[in-house]
């Protein structure tokens, strides 16, 4: 008998009786082409990646401008470590508020155009933070249909009643403002939507929650960085004011480090500071990881090159890439299909994730490419000639 079969619970406990039902889950996905499992990597610089021992070029990594791997990142972060120890010890309220934690969060709100900003541990608490700080059981959450897993956790986990509309529909939108009003409403949208690329019509959406007295809420997780003249993201896009909206967004995109945002009014900061469970129970970042984010803010603005680069690299696509993201969706729609896409094109030297259900919605399993400035051009086209058939 081996170790694994003398150490298995009793299949008549419930302990044993609840493994039993995850392993014929595991064994159902399987069969649906949905199973999902962990494969070691270890990124390189230069767009590629070490993939169980290959090296591929990287196309799933949203590090669009290749600072996580830049030399003055990485030496800040080394150097931070250095000075400062691997670990914050405990939250931020309790003995975890590292003094660079002022600079982050200061260099925030001035590229955000924003009154103050706030960094959480990742992006994902960072929006449990918000929406469970802000709504509360009688209030209103409309969501677009594609919104990130971490806004509808978010907005359930509120006690809100949470609504959604159709992808981008703003009609729709104006409906359930109308339909559903409450006292205090949000509308919570991705500025660039992490699976297709496409960007939310942010001025018509502001401008409906405005005259309907709702707040829109906009993840820029994935435009931070990219959109804009200067990078700074969607505020800069599209010209919107800082003051008329809540923004979060992340560290861990093209930022290059890791860590969740809000930037706004000082109110809404102070606000979070006592009521963000995710924040105030969570520990604090790694001071590497908050000089790398430091090193990178000051980086972002100058990168006009690399994101000029990202333009080029989009146009490859025509009309498969958004306009202004570097996220191209290539649609497969079966999920065994796309699992042999991203097989075919890992045995060509390049890698890139198959996104399946419930990710995306059926029938529209996908190769998610991840442009980034690092990736040579004849290197996207050798990409499209596997890609076309």
């Amino acid at each position: 008998m081996s170790d694994l079969e003398s150490n298995s619970p009793d299949p008549e406990t419930a302990l044993g009786r609840l493994l039993s039902e995850l392993t014929s889950e595991l064994a159902q996905l399987e069969q649906e082409h949905q199973r999902r499992r962990l494969a070691t990597a270890r990124r390189l610089p230069g767009g590629r990646i070490e993939l169980e021992g290959k090296v591929l070029w990287d196309f799933s990594s949203n590090d669009y401008l290749g600072l996580s791997q830049h030399p003055t990142v990485v030496e800040a972060a080394a150097q931070v470590a250095h000075d400062y120890g691997a670990g914050a010890g405990a939250s931020r309220l309790v003995s975890g508020n590292h003094p660079l934690y002022r600079e982050l969060e200061a260099r925030l709100a001035e590229l955000k155009g924003a009154e103050a900003a706030l960094v959480f541990s990742s992006g994902y608490t960072c929006n449990l933070g918000l929406f469970s700080s802000l709504a509360e059981r009688g209030d209103l959450i409309l969501c677009d249909k594609l919104d990130h897993a971490s806004i509808f956790d978010a907005a359930r986990l509120s006690g809100a009643t949470v609504r959604v509309f159709e992808h981008g529909d703003v009609d729709q939108l104006e409906q359930q403002l109308i339909r559903y009003r409450r006292r205090r409403m949000f509308v919570a949208t991705e500025a660039v939507f992490s699976m297709d690329g496409d960007l939310a019509p942010l001025p018509r959406m502001l401008e409906l929650c405005e005259h309907h007295g709702a707040v829109l809420v906009v993840d820029d997780a994935h435009g931070f960085g990219v959109l804009g003249e200067r990078g700074t993201g969607c505020l800069e896009h599209w010209g919107l004011d800082p003051a008329r909206l809540i923004v979060m967004g992340t560290l861990s995109k093209a930022v290059g480090s890791v860590g969740g945002y809000v930037t706004g009014p000082r109110a809404l900061i102070e606000g979070l500071v006592n009521r963000a469970r995710s924040l105030i129970y969570s520990t604090a970042l790694p001071p590497a990881a908050i000089g790398a984010a430091v090193a990178a803010l000051e980086l972002i603005p100058t990168l006009a090159d690399e994101r000029a680069h990202l333009k080029r690299l989009r146009s490859a696509f025509g009309e498969c890439s958004a306009p202004s993201t570097p996220i191209v969706p290539w649609i497969v729609g079966d999920s065994r299909r796309a699992l042999e896409a991203a097989t075919a094109l890992r045995e060509a030297g390049f890698f890139t994730v198959a996104i399946r259900p419930p990710t995306v919605p059926g029938g529209t399993a996908r190769l998610r490419l991840s442009l980034s400035a690092a990736h040579p051009l004849e290197v996207v086209h050798a990409l499209l000639e596997h890609l076309r058939p």
